[in-house]
C-alpha cells in the first residue's frame, strides 16, 4: 500500500485515468432550447419532405438529382453566418402569421450548377470563379429554384401549421442579413443536394424563438403517425 501499488502490481492512478469519459461537454451560455424528442421529429418531418424535393427538383431540371438530409443542428444565430460562405445566394422569409423570418441559403457550389441547368447548358464555366457574386440576372434565375422550394416548405408545415411562407429580401452577403442577435438559438437543417456529381448544400435556418409554440406539436404529429402505422401492422 505504501509503494501505491495494486495486487497485480499495477498503479491504480493509471486504471482511474484509462477510464472513458462518461459526459459530454454542455456549454451553459449556449443553452439547448428543444428536448431530443423534438429534434428527432423536426428531423423525421424534414426527411419526409426530401421525396417531394428530389421529385419536383428533378422535373424542374429534366435530370436526377438527389437530395440528402445531411444535419440538423441546434447552434447560435452567429454560428450559422460563420458556418456558410461569405458570398452566397440568400433569401429571408416571411412565416405568417408567426413572427419572425427565417433563412434559406444555397451556396456557390450548387447554385451555379443550378442556374446553368436552368438556362439549358447544365455545364458550369470551369473559368468561372463561383465564389464570385451573382449577377442580378442569375439571382433572377435562381428565384425559380426558391419559389419551387417555398411550395414544398409550404406543403411540409401544412400539418403543423399553415405559415405563408413569401420571400421578403435577397442578398449574396452573409453579413447583410441579420434576422435575430448574434446570441439567438437557431435550429440549422443542412440538406445535400448532388446533381451531376457536384454537390453542395442548401440550409435553412430557423430562431427557436419563433418556431418554440410549434414544437410540441411536431412531436404529438410525428409519434402519433408512428403509433398509427404500428396499429394498422397488428391489425
Amino acid at each position: 500500500a505504501e509503494q501505491g501499488e495494486d495486487i497485480d502490481g499495477t498503479n491504480p492512478l493509471d486504471k482511474v485515468a484509462s477510464k472513458e469519459k462518461n459526459y459530454s461537454i454542455y456549454d451553459f451560455k449556449k443553452p439547448n432550447r428543444i428536448t431530443v424528442d423534438q429534434l428527432k421529429a423536426f428531423s423525421t418531418m424534414h426527411d419526409k419532405m426530401l421525396r417531394d424535393f428530389i421529385n419536383d427538383l428533378s422535373s424542374m431540371l429534366r435530370k436526377l438529382v438527389d437530395v440528402k438530409l445531411y444535419s440538423i443542428e441546434q447552434m447560435t444565430y452567429g454560428e450559422f453566418i460563420l458556418s456558410i460562405p461569405q458570398i452566397t445566394s440568400l433569401n429571408t422569409l416571411s412565416i405568417k402569421p408567426l413572427d419572425g423570418r427565417i433563412v434559406v441559403e444555397c451556396n456557390p457550389a450548387i447554385s451555379h450548377k443550378i442556374i446553368a441547368d436552368l438556362l439549358g447548358s447544365g455545364a458550369v464555366n470551369t473559368t468561372d470563379n463561383i465564389d464570385r457574386e451573382l449577377t442580378e440576372i442569375e439571382v433572377e434565375i435562381l428565384e425559380h429554384f426558391y419559389k419551387m422550394f417555398i411550395k414544398i416548405l409550404y406543403k411540409t408545415w401544412s400539418d403543423i401549421s399553415s405559415l405563408n411562407f413569401k420571400i421578403e429580401s435577397r442578398d449574396t452577403n452573409a453579413n447583410a442579413i441579420q434576422i435575430v442577435s448574434d446570441h439567438e438559438i437557431v435550429l440549422l437543417v443542412v440538406l445535400e443536394i448532388t446533381i451531376d456529381e457536384e454537390s453542395g448544400f442548401l440550409s435553412i435556418c430557423y430562431p427557436i424563438s419563433y418556431f418554440e409554440p410549434l414544437l410540441n406539436k411536431i412531436v404529438e404529429k410525428i409519434f402519433s403517425e408512428g403509433k398509427n402505422r404500428k396499429s394498422s401492422r397488428k391489425r
